[in-house]
């Protein structure tokens, strides 16, 4: 098993995936900004972009429509274009994660209230939901509408998310979305809700785990010998919406993301079976359970323990010499996942460039294509590893000389706009 891989290959896939409706005669272009290129533009340029694509109503309500992700709003009109690109990035994140090409059939659209009790009020007066009083967020599906709504506070990115990942099931699965078990979409939606869109698939994959608010009660479970038979669980009929049965789904899920070899097989047979108007685990014997048992409680045990571990007070200085210790493993892939999550889980770049930088030169062509690809990912960090990089733009390999380009690519330009940038602040400043 290769954990480490699915983020890899994850990220080098183009963020193609969904496309909005063509900008119609007289209105602005699509969006195509990136959230992680959005979030590093200077003051000025943000606000030329709010000016360009913001477009307020006459109830007050801001509108972004030129983008993947129909972003209607109650809030700023900066944060309602904020929020619009971080959706297309999730949207465009997730669809990786699906084997096939993916194309959307309509705009996917958010409401964002300004407040809680608007929220609520709306729900009761407008939709007749009356049984969301404890929610922050809400994905609702009736009839033809399929509305993900939500309200300003300080966790609304991960309700968005979490609701977002509801609302992609649907979209991607038509009608059969609404016979897909809730075990199924809860597991979905709590592994998506901490992406960060500023690092991309490949490292919300590989991070999933030590980020997610689940993985301490399924560590519980798993230490008080409690967690059940997967056949039982996956086959249950009746999901009562417990912490407990979150938890397990969040873990099942996120066994199988994790695991490019074997789990994204596992959990996209499982959706290719609801498309096809059958039950997800339509074929299963006895011992496909068990085999996918093992591997779940493997990933518990190697994974999800030691993570948990590290979040529970185990402290810093261990993580560090957990992850150090990885950094040195004779096996690349050991080395690749260890370099990612330090570099997560304490932005340190030291320990990590000289692996990496040595691993462009390593005798397997797919080692020096996931190094090139990580360097790409950290951005101006990687600096000191151009000149190495430069050498591998040049290898015989098309796939590794590809992913050396790119790299390139990423750090020069991130970094000549960041002095750019700082060059022009003390004009600014004296104006």
């Amino acid at each position: 098993m290769r954990p480490y891989a699915v983020a890899l290959a994850l990220l080098a896939l183009a963020l193609a995936g969904g496309a909005s409706s063509p900008a119609a005669a007289g209105e602005p272009p699509e969006v195509k900004t990136k959230y992680a290129q959005y979030v590093e533009l200077p003051d000025e340029k943000k606000n030329l972009m709010v000016r360009q694509y913001v477009r307020e109503e006459k109830d007050g309500t801001r509108v972004v429509s030129q983008s993947m992700y129909r972003m209607v709003s109650e809030l700023p009109p900066d944060r309602t274009l904020e929020l619009a690109i971080r959706m297309d990035d999730f949207y465009r994140c997730v669809s990786q994660v699906l084997r096939g090409r993916f194309r959307w059939k309509g705009q996917p659209e958010a409401r964002v209230f300004k407040s809680r009790e608007v929220y609520l009020g709306h729900l009761v007066e407008e939709l007749k939901v009356t049984t969301a009083g404890g929610s922050a967020a809400l994905f609702y599906v009736r009839g033809s509408k399929r509305l993900l709504l939500a309200y300003e506070c300080p966790s609304l990115v991960t309700h968005l998310q979490h609701e977002g990942a509801h609302q992609f099931l649907y979209y991607y699965l038509g009608g059969a979305g609404f016979d897909t078990p809730k075990w199924l979409h809860e597991g979905f939606a709590t592994n998506l809700e901490t992406w960060d869109m500023t690092l991309g698939p490949r490292a919300n994959i590989e991070g999933s785990t030590a980020k997610s608010r689940w993985k301490r009660r399924v560590w519980r479970l798993y230490k008080a010998d409690e967690l059940p038979k997967l056949m039982e669980f996956l086959n249950e009929e009746e999901w009562g919406g417990s912490h407990d049965e979150y938890a397990l789904a969040w873990s099942v899920v996120n066994s199988l993301l994790t695991d490019e070899k074997e789990g994204l097989g596992v959990f996209n047979r499982w959706l290719a079976n609801l498309l096809a108007g059958r039950r997800p685990l339509h074929g299963y014997r006895a011992e496909h359970y068990e085999a996918l048992e093992e591997h779940w409680r493997t990933h518990i045990e190697e994974r999800v323990g030691p993570a948990c571990k590290t979040a529970g007070g185990e402290g810093e200085e261990a993580m560090r010499k957990r992850l150090l210790a990885g950094l040195e493993d004779e096996k690349w892939e050991v080395r690749a996942r260890s370099a990612i999550l330090f570099y997560m889980l304490t932005a340190e770049t030291g320990p990590v460039l000289p692996v990496l930088t040595a691993a462009l030169a390593d005798e397997d062509a797919e080692a020096r294509k996931s190094a090139a690809e990580i360097l790409g990912k950290l951005g101006p960090a990687a600096a000191s590893a151009i000149p190495a990089l430069e050498k591998a733009a040049k290898d015989e390999n098309a796939e590794v000389k590809k992913a050396a380009a790119a790299a390139l690519e990423k750090v020069r330009v991130k970094k000549d706009a960041k002095k750019d940038v700082k060059k022009k602040k003390p004009e600014h400043t004296r104006r």
